[in-house]
């Protein structure tokens, strides 16, 4: 709705000081006017009719009409018209709401329209109601007080605008007119119309207040200090929100602004009592224009116990209705009174679903048996009125023709409930269309039944279990005695299944036996002897017990004979087709020769692919668009070519899953052509090649370790110390194998020390420790193993080392002489083929530590050879004095003993024998010496020749 306060229009000023200077460019209407303000001998009513149509001639519109309006009541009643009109009449009330003199009364100008709906009048009430285009309208006032509007107006937009002038024109004509409401019994209306009001509001039992557009309360009636405890001069000190808690203060003023005298609005609210309390009302809220503003009346009524009594019958009605919608069929309350009374209380909404009629109770009766067929209409009412009549049940099938044209049956039963002034018949209407049918259609069917029984092309037998447990014949068809070749008369009183089971099957037949005994059908595959020997059937029992009798039933048997040898080829060639297809991992695909679908796609396409085949019926692109993009542009080429040459095509690229994976895939096809040579079809297949690709990239890796290990070692071997062997491990497993952390460590006495380290180990490991050889670390346990020692995980490993980041690790020994230590940050990081390629690193190192230390030892021996012969050479100069010189003395000596007896020979004619011995004595002193001095000159050029000290000739 338009805010009242710029509602859409012109507005002119009527005040009537300033319309006397705007000048009337008609003088005939003025005068005319003039004539009819001095005419004291028309009586008032006829001089306002002569007012009115003068002003619709002058402004030239096709009626003019005096409105009076009841702000208490705020309606708008046409009190005088100039003349007949199809909207506007003598003596109609609206409410003021739906009129425009709404927005005049709350301004002392003239509202003026030419074409309302233009205007943006076209949804509001006040043109929706009269469908008045054009109007010119102002306030009339009689004896102070607000006494309606002057307003001409038109059906039809007008060409020309209200100007000045008109203005002025309408401002003469309100004046006349209210010149003329004086004559008629000034001041009785007004006077009878404020003693009404007060009383209403002093004597009203529903509790009303006014406020102004702040909400701040300027009246309050004796109801509403009543029920809410408090007096009205203290309820004019509040706010209406102060009394309706439920009202929100910004809500409740944009409210208010948006209404305009004569608008009403109706809402819940919660009244709040002296202490504390609250309790529901109903307000109802009105807009009226007191001396040109506005003021709204709340009347407000105590809904308590009317919402205690309406939520008790909802919720009754409720529960009625949900149960009677919840059962079958339509359900009816009918009711039957003395003196022939009677109608419905209540029909079920299913009514509509199910009959198409009106749930209405009213008519309904009427309705319903105009839907009977004419033939079924009479028995209908008869059976009606007797179970009325007799106060008894009810009960009957009869057909009903739905309003749209088809025809249902209906069981219509009821039961009577006798009351003290009239008698119910509780009922429903149920849909039988479906059973009627069946029972229809079982009968028409047990006749085919018999016709099909005798005609069958397969064996068919009727018959029965006996007291015994024996399968009885009661009848079979001609089928049956040319297959099996017994006769109906024949087999009647036989155990059937000793007739026609073989041997071999009659455990199988006694399972069957068993099964319908206990009332169970069969539907089993089944070997029997027949006239042309033993053959398969499928044999369907069906199951009939119509009453205390046996029960019967009918078996069917279809010769499958044919059927069980394919399905026997079937199987064998299936298992072959089962173990091919569960050995097959290719993707075998199939296409027509332009490519525009995949006609054929086997399942590995899911497992190497990673998406499902069915998604290719709409999406054939799928295969390519999962393509590598390195791959896809040069795939993408070769399947264009392969429309022309399909057995050419063979491309190997990558396929991506859309987890990420990653597939090797090598594409293979071939062309199927036609007996005339076309090209139909182009067959493929796609092998995943995953696994030989990651081998070949492993194999690859691991050749490129091998070959930087074999190049890189030669560094080791050229080692020369200790240091040098240990700088080099660290730079050739960081160089080939990349691992974070590297440390070597020797022995030294009882510790393994490190000695060389990778350059950033001190980012992961506090600081490389030295164990001792008999510790429980890792590092020397596996030095004292001689092992290499592999830990996925060293937060697993119980010791008190601090590993800082490094989470896996293998530890090498390098023979005696130290450990290598290889270590990552993730746990399970170190490969075993470069666990194995350190492994033979370590050998090598331990090699050139042996050399190392064995040319040490070599070196020491060297010296000490050196230093032993040095002190020989000492000795045996030393030996050459000290022993040449008492040698010399001595031979000297025995040189002179032995002269001495040769002379004592010579001169005695016979010596003593001590002579003799004495010179032989003397010889072997002599001959000794000389010996033991030629040796020590042997030893002594020896000595020189190894000090190099003598030279050969």
């Amino acid at each position: 709705m338009n805010n009242p306060a710029s509602p859409p229009g012109t507005f002119f000023s009527v005040d009537g000081d300033r319309s006397a200077e705007v000048p009337i460019e008609n003088p005939a209407y003025r005068d005319r006017l003039r004539g009819l303000q001095t005419d004291d001998t028309r009586p008032p009513d006829e001089t306002l009719r002569a007012l009115l149509r003068l002003g619709a001639e002058w402004l030239d519109v096709e009626l003019g009409y005096l409105a009076c309006i009841d702000p208490a009541a705020s309606t708008y009643e046409v009190a005088a018209v100039s003349g007949p009109h199809p909207t506007v009449t003598t003596g109609s009330t609206v409410p003021l709401a739906q009129a425009y003199c709404r927005r005049v009364i709350v301004r002392d100008d003239a509202l003026a329209l030419e074409d309302a709906p233009r205007q943006g009048w076209d949804g509001d009430p006040a043109y929706e109601t009269f469908r008045l285009s054009t109007y010119l309208g102002a306030k009339v006032v009689g004896d102070g007080a607000l006494y309606g509007t002057l307003c001409f107006v038109d059906r039809a937009p007008r060409q020309a605008s209200f100007d000045e002038s008109d203005a002025a024109a309408l401002a003469r004509l309100v004046q006349a007119v209210e010149q003329t409401l004086e004559r008629r019994r000034p001041g009785a209306r007004p006077r009878q119309t404020s003693a009404r009001l007060e009383a209403l509001f002093e004597e009203a039992p529903d509790m009303i207040t006014f406020h102004d557009a702040d909400g701040q309360l300027l009246l309050a009636n004796p109801r509403l200090c009543e029920m809410t405890g408090y007096d009205a001069d203290t309820l004019t000190r509040r706010h209406m929100w102060d009394v309706d808690v439920s009202l929100n203060p910004d809500d409740a003023r944009a409210r208010w602004d948006t209404m305009a005298p004569g608008d009403q609005h109706r809402r819940e609210g919660r009244y709040r009592r002296k202490e504390g309390s609250t309790f529901p009302v109903e307000v109802d809220l009105r807009c009226i224009a007191v001396d040109g503003a506005r003021q709204f009346v709340a009347t407000g009524w105590d809904t308590t116990e009317h919402r205690r009594t309406e939520n008790a019958l909802r919720e009754k009605e409720a529960r009625l209705r949900g149960l009677g919608n919840s059962l079958p069929g339509v359900t009816y309350q009918f009711y039957v009174r003395p003196g022939g009374e009677w109608g419905y209380h209540f029909v079920g909404e299913k009514a509509a679903s199910v009959l198409g009629l009106s749930p209405d109770p009213d008519g309904f009766y009427d309705r319903f048996v105009q839907c009977i067929p004419p033939e079924h209409r009479e028995r209908y009412r008869a059976s009606t009125k007797a179970a009325a009549a007799e106060h008894r049940p009810a009960r009957m099938e009869l057909p009903f023709e739905r309003p749209d044209g088809t025809r249902i049956w209906l069981l219509c039963s009821s039961m009577p409930e006798r009351r003290e002034n009239e008698t119910l018949f509780n009922g429903v209407l149920l849909d039988i269309t479906d059973r009627r049918e069946a029972e229809q259609a079982v009968q028409a069917e047990r006749d085919r039944f018999e016709t099909l029984f005798h005609n069958l092309p397969t064996p068919v037998v009727h018959g029965w279990s006996d007291e015994e447990g024996h399968l009885r014949v009661q009848t079979v068809n001609d089928t049956f005695e040319s297959v099996f070749g017994i006769g109906e008369e024949q087999i009647r009183t036989k155990d059937l299944q000793a007739e026609i089971v073989p041997p071999d099957a009659q455990d199988e037949a006694d399972s069957i036996r068993r099964w319908l005994l206990a009332g169970e059908p069969v539907d089993r595959e089944v070997r029997r002897e027949t006239s042309d020997g033993t053959r398969d059937f499928r044999v369907q029992v069906t199951l009939r017990d119509d009453g205390p009798g046996p029960t019967e039933g009918y078996a069917i048997y279809t010769d499958i004979t044919e059927r069980k040898t394919k399905e026997r080829e079937l199987r064998t060639r299936g298992r072959l087709l089962k173990q091919l297809r569960e050995n097959i991992t290719d993707v075998v695909w199939m296409s027509p020769a332009d490519k525009s679908e995949i006609e054929f796609i086997s399942d590995a396409y899911e497992e190497i692919w990673g998406r499902p085949t069915d998604q290719l019926q709409d999406h054939p692109n799928a295969v390519v668009e999962a393509i590598h993009p390195a791959d896809r542009e040069r795939v993408q080429a070769a399947l264009d070519t392969q429309r022309k040459d399909p057995d050419a095509y063979e491309e190997t690229y990558r396929v991506v899953q859309p987890d990420g994976t990653v597939r090797w895939v090598r594409d293979r096809a071939a062309g199927v052509h036609g007996e005339d040579g076309r090209l139909e079809r182009i067959i493929g297949v796609a092998t995943d090649i995953t696994e030989r690709k990651r081998r070949e990239q492993v194999l690859q890796a691991r050749q490129d370790k091998v070959e930087a290990l074999y190049t890189t070692t030669s560094q080791v071997l050229r080692a020369e110390s200790t240091t040098a062997v240990g700088r080099s491990i660290v730079d050739l497993v960081n160089e080939v194998f990349g691992y974070p952390v590297v440390i070597v460590r020797f022995r030294e006495d009882e510790c393994l020390v490190p000695v060389q380290a990778s350059p950033d180990v001190a980012d992961h490991v506090p600081n490389p420790s030295s164990f001792d050889v008999t510790g429980e670390s890792v590092v020397a346990t596996a030095f004292r193993d001689g092992d290499t020692a592999l830990f996925d995980d060293l937060s697993a490993v119980g010791d008190s080392v601090d590993y800082g980041a490094v989470r896996a690790t293998a530890v090498v020994p390098i023979g005696t002489h130290g450990t290598i230590s290889v270590a990552a940050l993730e746990a399970g990081a170190i490969a075993g083929f470069d666990r194995r390629l350190i492994e033979i690193l370590s050998t090598y190192a331990a090699l050139v530590l042996d050399r190392i230390e064995y040319e040490g030892e070599l070196v020491s021996a060297k010296e000490e050879a050196e230093r032993l012969n040095r002190m020989k050479s000492a000795f045996l100069a030393n030996m050459s004095h000290e022993i040449r010189t008492p040698l010399t003395s001595i031979i000297g000596f025995a040189e002179v003993i032995g002269d001495e007896a040769t002379s004592l020979l010579e001169h005695s004619d016979s010596p003593p024998d001590a002579v003799t011995a004495l010179d032989q004595f003397a010889d072997l002193i002599e001959e000794s010496g000389h010996r033991l001095l030629e040796t020590l000159d042997t030893v002594l050029n020896l000595s020189r020749l190894e000090a190099g000290e003598m030279e050969l000739d």
